[in-house]
């Protein structure tokens, strides 16, 4: 009996076995099957630039690659695409196609350091499998002074008060090319070449941080354009008006910027003292105005300039070589008002400012309410101002009750109300108001005062008893008829008609077969839309861009937090409208989100945001402002609820 209840078992367990070699056979040859194609859109890079890296899993299913051993490298996601294309080659006369099917991955590497670098082969995992790429080499070059370009970076001036202007100026330094007899612009020259690639300038500080007012940079730099995209500079990779960057793209696209070009000055002369003189050099440069609002410290990074220059024209042949070079950082000092001769009341305001006060109506009883405004109207920190204390004066506390006051803007005015009652009839005006600020220009404190504001204050009107016709009782309510108001109903017609209505039943039974056919259509229309990709999509966008930005709660390093921001809001953009998030820029999101009916201050924020996180993203040092995670979260929310709310449609 024990060896007959065995044979079952025996055969189940080889069954079993046979069934998991035949798995690990069909996974194992699967595996063999994948490829893993690494590439790189440049082998040579400065210092502090990112180079583009994409990694192709083909000829079948796997992970996403495992890049955990790129520890030399700060990685940021660029999205990944589905890969299915055909190529015919003909070899020796014989035609043969040849299939991509598979997921192409994208990532930008910015370097930790300069030198000869390895790139590390990633990893995916096929069934049980795991395949690596190739490994790729890369050249980091650090800035070096090759006697061939120069920067300076200033402000001026270096110390100041809130709410005055400062001068930042960026100066480039070119060496005219030897053998040049008729001393042309070099950057004019280079325009003239056959296939010029523009000078790339990098400016951390393009998007300045908060605090300091500016015209926006976009505005600031249309003003520079070239009108011929075959001379001047790049700027940020900003890319030309309809020509978008692609990660693996040859051919320059890029806006570039006029940013003169003229002799060197006298007190310029001693900069170039070392470097042959200034007679061999044309400068060119950026100039940025903005005022700083609040007191502080502003750092500004370095500047980089990069790009291959002419230097020798031989026999009217130029010789072009490499040139990097990176300008000093400077330090904006904003001091605080100061202590010293501060009025009683202070409430840190800056500026030139003058007062209006308002009082309605000037004519009430004792307790009415009485509305009081103050409007403070100039230039300064008018958003940041706060109200007069009126309860610390003794004038206001023994005339009125007040409530606290409400500040807000109106254009361009900050305007306090209050809400106060007089205590009494004696009450004959609202006492002068008094406001202080710290003017910048005279370095002074100014106090300033409103003339007093009359008013015409009576006692309170006593309510007559004998208007009073009837007290309710406790059971029954006043009611309303003609000839007064009386405790209780007593007219009959006032009751209301219980009898039934047979013919609002029998048109709610004859409606319910259409009715009950309607609801079908809805009902297996709502499931072709649940089942298509694109609807899916978009139903997981505002889940997948909250799980990407809870992973980056621990990140810390700047840039890599302000890459994976701006792909995380492009990918809800992405899933949403179904676009390759890849490919997707701000100002193509911005117009998406306006298309579907969003708010268009909330889309206008979206693409500030991104545009933001890139500059701090792709400069070659850090940026001025850090990325801000729970900006992202915040915008991530309201864009679930705007698109919700929207109905996106298919």
């Amino acid at each position: 009996m024990t060896g007959e209840a065995t044979r079952p078992r025996s055969r189940l367990a080889r069954w079993l076995g046979l069934m998991a070699a035949s798995w690990l056979l069909a996974t194992t040859a699967v595996a063999q099957t994948v490829r893993v194609e690494c590439k790189l859109d440049r082998d040579s890079i400065f210092e502090g630039e990112a180079v583009g890296y994409q990694v192709s899993v083909l000829d079948g299913e796997a992970s996403e690659p495992d890049l955990s051993n790129f520890t030399e490298f700060t990685v940021a996601a660029q999205g990944s695409q589905s890969v299915n294309s055909s190529m015919i080659e003909i070899v020796n006369g014989r035609r043969r196609r040849t299939e991509r099917v598979g997921m192409e991955y994208r990532y930008r590497l910015t370097p930790k350091r300069s030198g000869r670098l390895v790139v590390p082969a990633p990893s995916v995992v096929a069934g049980t499998t795991t395949i690596a790429g190739q490994p790729l080499d890369l050249s980091v070059v650090p800035p070096t002074d090759d006697g061939r370009t120069r920067l300076v970076l200033d402000l001026e001036p270096e110390q100041v008060y809130p709410q005055r202007p400062v001068t930042l100026r960026l100066r480039l330094f070119v060496r005219r090319p030897s053998g040049d007899s008729e001393r042309r612009d070099p950057i004019e020259l280079l325009g003239q070449l056959e296939s010029p690639d523009p000078p790339q300038v990098q400016l951390p500080w393009l998007e300045l941080e908060t605090g300091l007012d500016a015209e926006p940079w976009r505005e600031w730099l249309t003003k520079l354009q070239s009108r011929s995209r075959r001379s001047g500079f790049a700027i940020n990779e900003l890319q030309a008006a309809g020509m978008p960057l692609m990660l693996f793209d040859d051919a320059p696209r890029y806006a570039t910027f006029d940013l003169g070009g003229r002799a060197p000055r006298a007190d310029e002369a001693e900069l170039l003292a070392d470097a042959g003189g200034a007679g061999e050099w044309t400068v060119y440069q950026l100039i940025r105005e903005f005022t700083p609002r609040r007191s502080g410290r502003y750092e500004f990074a370095p500047a980089t300039l990069k790009g291959r220059f002419i230097e020798r024209i031989d026999s009217r042949r130029a010789t072009l070589a490499e040139a990097f070079a990176r300008s000093n950082p400077v330090t904006l000092i904003v001091d605080a008002a100061p202590t010293e001769g501060r009025p009683e009341g202070y409430t840190n305001a800056i500026g030139d400012f003058s007062l209006e006060a308002k009082v309605t109506p000037t004519r009430a009883h004792v307790g009415d309410p009485l509305t009081l405004t103050l409007r403070v109207r100039g230039s300064g920190n008018l958003d940041e101002l706060s109200p007069p204390d009126l309860a610390a004066r003794p004038e206001f506390a023994q005339a009125f009750r007040l409530h606290p006051a409400s500040a807000e803007m109106e254009g361009g005015t900050r305007l306090f109300t209050w809400s106060l009652r007089a205590l009494t009839a004696n009450v004959a005006a609202v006492p002068p108001l008094h406001y202080s600020w710290f003017d910048p220009a005279r370095r002074e404190f100014v106090e300033r005062s409103t003339p007093a504001l009359p008013l015409a204050i009576e006692e309170a009107v006593a309510l007559d008893p004998a208007t009073i016709v009837a007290a309710p009782s406790a059971a029954a309510p006043i009611a309303a008829q003609e000839g007064g108001w009386f405790a209780h109903p007593t007219d009959p017609t006032l009751l209301g008609n219980e009898a039934v209505d047979w013919r609002a039943i029998a048109l709610a039974a004859g409606g319910m077969p259409v009715l009950t056919l309607g609801l079908r259509l809805v009902v297996d229309r709502s499931r072709r839309r649940r089942s298509d990709p694109r609807v899916q999509r978009r139903a997981r966008a505002g889940a997948r861009v909250q799980q990407r930005l809870t992973t980056l709660a621990s990140t810390r390093e700047g840039k890599t937090l302000a890459r994976e921001l701006r792909a995380a809001l492009l990918g809800f953009v992405a899933d949403t409208v179904d676009r390759e998030e890849a490919a997707l820029t701000a100002r193509e999101a911005e117009e998406a989100l306006r298309g579907l009916g969003v708010d268009a201050a909330l889309a206008t924020r979206l693409r500030a945001a991104i545009e933001e996180w890139e500059a701090q993203a792709y400069a070659p040092t850090a940026a001025g402002g850090a990325p801000s995670l729970e900006r992202a979260q915040s915008l991530a929310r309201e864009l679930a609820e705007a698109t919700a709310r929207g109905g996106v449609r298919a």
